[in-house]
């Protein structure tokens, strides 16, 4: 009788209202944080005036402490324990405050001083970061604590995904034309009321995520302190989380350098801002397309890490063919779409994975971690990021790139090749390591059968 009430409890399909309350929290995010994966570094670089050199380490430094300390706020998160649940507190803090502190990232200072530039660089990154992890951290866990149902969490995932695409679209494709119109020329007003924009837009959609989601499953016992030890042994011996983790990290390089250095790519090997706000908008309606297609591929599979890796291999040769092509032009356009979409159905397979390898630690380690493994997911995807993104600048930096300026052949071709081989290389390796990925549909439901069957739900 209990086991049939645990499961009657957290075995759930959720409403459309429930998705689309669980999914509006990745299109706030994308409407204010797009902004920094794509354009932060352009922004310093070339309104902000910083040096190449000096934007590359803050890359480096920043995106390192913000990838160190997800494991820490992962496991206050689990420790959480409230009337609203352990991770919807910190979604509600974390978005609105992540709104705000990327309005006085994008508030331009051209005439300062360098140090003075240098350091308010810093200090708004840092806060940057610290609310992204307490929103980003808190919402990944919340996948895994809407259902126990695997296909639900692939469908959760997957509408999250299209929210989160729709986001990238609708901000990558308007975002050069706001900042002209809104600045009226000037790009130093044109990015901080842009920003503004976007962020009053997200406001209500990250509450939407806060307040209108439930989490119904979670461990007997929460808001106990979790030995650390006990949290790496669920990291550590749990061989599907360690394949996930290499690869985030993988896909953390590749998507964050790929996605800034697109604006270079697109503003001195095509012909400016028409090509990027195309390449954003095919980018992410193929995107969109993925995502929808992702819980087919599982149903049709039965395992979400081989679809992954069919998916990724395809990616990854779109990718290289693109180093050969020339952007305005159909075969560049072409791969683009392809690759655009392999990136929505990997999304959504990879986010909805997580959850399952926590009830993989679960049933072998006796321990429920959600925002501790799903921070080390992140700690992969940003020290990843952090690598990608800080090595684009120090390669700019490197063959003499002039902000605005005519570019040098050399500098051309390392734009040509971080848009195109060096992603597609890091796809390959994550795709052959997902051959390794051994959660398949039976097996998640024996899992969640032991866990029903030992009482650890509720």
């Amino acid at each position: 009788m209990r086991e049939e009430q645990i499961r009657q409890q957290t075995d759930v399909e959720l409403s459309v209202k429930e998705r689309l309350c669980f999914a509006f929290g990745d299109l706030g995010y994308q409407c204010v944080f797009f902004w920094v994966s794509s354009f932060l570094m352009i922004f310093y670089t070339d309104v902000f005036i910083i040096p190449a050199s000096a934007v590359s380490v803050l890359m480096l430094v920043v995106r390192l402490y913000d990838a160190v300390n997800d494991p820490i706020i992962g496991s206050m998160m689990d420790r959480t324990h409230g009337r609203m649940g352990r991770y919807r507190p910190w979604i509600l803090a974390g978005g609105l405050g992540l709104l705000v502190s990327v309005v006085f990232m994008f508030w331009a200072h051209p005439d300062w001083s360098d140090g003075g530039k240098i350091l308010y660089m810093y200090v708004t990154y840092i806060v940057v970061v610290t609310f992204s992890t307490m929103f980003y951290m808190a919402y990944m866990a919340l996948n895994g604590c809407i259902s126990t149902n695997s296909m639900e969490r692939a469908r959760a995932s997957s509408w999250r995904m299209v929210m989160s695409y729709a986001g990238m679209l609708a901000v990558g494709y308007a975002a050069p034309y706001m900042i002209g119109s809104l600045g009226g020329g000037n790009a130093v007003y044109g990015y901080l009321a842009s920003v503004l924009v976007c962020g009053i837009v997200a406001v209500p959609l990250i509450l939407a995520t806060g307040l209108g989601t439930h989490e119904v499953v979670c461990s007997r016992g929460t808001g106990e302190r979790i030995p650390m030890r006990q949290q790496w042994n669920a990291l550590l011996k749990n061989r599907p989380m360690l394949i996930l983790l290499v690869c985030m990290t993988a896909h953390g390089v590749q998507m964050n350098g790929r996605m800034t250095v697109a604006t270079y790519y697109c503003t001195y090997i095509g012909t400016g801002a028409a090509v990027l706000a195309i390449f954003n908008l095919l980018n992410s309606l193929a995107a969109v397309a993925g995502c929808v297609a992702a819980p087919w591929l599982f149903r049709v599979t039965g395992h979400k890490g081989r679809a992954s890796s069919a998916v990724l291999f395809i990616c990854a040769l779109a990718m290289a063919g693109q180093y050969f092509t020339t952007p305005p032009g159909i075969p560049f356009y072409l791969l683009v779409t392809v690759t655009g979409f392999c990136y929505g159905a990997f999304s959504s397979l990879m986010f909805s994975m997580i959850p399952d390898a926590v009830d993989y630690a679960q049933a072998e380690y006796g321990v429920r971690v959600d925002g501790f493994l799903n921070a080390v997911a992140s700690f992969g995807f940003k020290a990843g990021g952090a690598v990608g993104t800080s090595l684009i600048g120090l390669v700019l930096s490197l063959c003499g790139y002039v902000a605005g300026g005519q570019q040098s052949a050399a500098c051309m071709n390392a734009i040509n090749l971080m848009m195109t081989v060096l992603p597609g290389l890091l796809c390959l390796l994550a795709a052959l390591c997902l051959l390794g990925y051994t959660l398949d549909r039976k097996k998640q439901n024996e899992i969640i059968g032991k866990l029903v069957e030992r009482d650890v739900l509720r």
